[in-house]
Parts: structure tokens; sequence; C-alpha cells
């Protein structure tokens, strides 16, 4: 497997797909923003109104969007390749920017 794309809301997995030719998926946030994931061939985006938020580095992306505060908090990416361990983020900075 490739690619790998997943939207869980309130820890409810709305959208999951896996697949090795690649992944898209589009949706609308509640402010009314559009949204597109892509996943394939070793890239990855997660855009919103022609921002990109995806760390896009080799391994498992997260992005996390606030829906009450109708804003991404936090992005960051795992190299499931090469460490287990969160890189290149302040997590104190994260925290306390998100709030």
């Amino acid at each position: 497997m490739n690619s790998y794309l997943a939207v869980i809301d309130g820890g409810r997995v709305v959208y999951e797909w896996a697949d090795s030719a690649g992944a898209f998926h589009s949706g609308i946030l509640d402010s009314g923003e559009i949204y597109e994931l892509r996943s394939g061939d070793y890239s990855v985006s997660c855009r919103s109104e022609s921002r990109e938020y995806a760390d896009t580095g080799s391994g498992l992306n997260i992005v996390v969007y606030d829906k009450h505060r109708h804003k991404v908090v936090d992005s960051t990416v795992f190299d499931t390749c090469v460490s287990p361990v969160r890189e290149n983020h302040d997590l104190d900075k994260a925290l306390y920017d998100a709030f």
C-alpha cells in the first residue's frame, strides 16, 4: 500500500481509503471552505482554499483542523521508515498556538 487517506471527526471515521495507485478526496469544512487531500508516489497534499498544510514528508502526514476555531492548529509527519519520533516540531509552541 502506497497511499492512505482518512478524515476523522470527533473520533468517528468519516472517510478512509487505501490504494497502491494513489488516493484523492475532497469535501467542505464547516466554515464553507473546500479541502482536498491527495496521497501517492511518495507525495502528499492537504489543501484548503489554495493553502498547503501537509508537511509533505514521506510517511504518515497528519493535519489537525479545529472545527470551533475554523483553522488548522497542527500539522506533522511521522516518517514510518526512519523513526517513530515526531520530527521538527516544538510541541509546547504548537499547544500554545492552538489555544
